[in-house]
């Protein structure tokens, strides 16, 4: 399956979710804005992802739901309400707090992250 056969949305915030699952061999791929933080003046969106396919929905990434130290000076503007919770699966592409800080959200996924730590 190459890309011509997904769907790429632009990202805003709460992208709605087409409740009926993508047709055999189409996948559908929507963003979704975790957070804002802003970055030498300019606001930097924290996207979080979900794939539709026809076997589930998956969660990549689960954003930032909350401030920690090493971004207070960031002014960061999390945006919890935006990350789906019916999932089937949360995959995390690897363990920074920007992509994994919503894990703890509620939705019963399982989830999945790299086998070993990448920097």
């Amino acid at each position: 399956m190459g890309c011509q056969d997904c769907r790429r949305l632009p990202l805003r915030p709460g992208a709605p979710r087409d409740h009926e699952r993508p047709s055999r061999g189409q996948l559908r791929i929507d963003a979704h804005l975790a957070a804002d933080l802003v970055v030498e003046g300019e606001k930097w969106p924290v996207p979080v992802w979900t794939i539709d396919h026809p076997a589930g929905r998956v969660l990549v990434d689960t954003g930032l739901i909350d401030s920690r130290a090493e971004v207070d000076d960031m002014s960061p503007t999390p945006h919890p309400e935006n990350i789906p919770r019916d999932v089937d699966c949360v995959v995390n592409t690897h363990l920074h707090f920007d992509h994994c800080g919503g894990n703890r959200l509620p939705g019963g996924a399982a989830g999945a992250a790299p086998a070993r730590r990448t920097t």
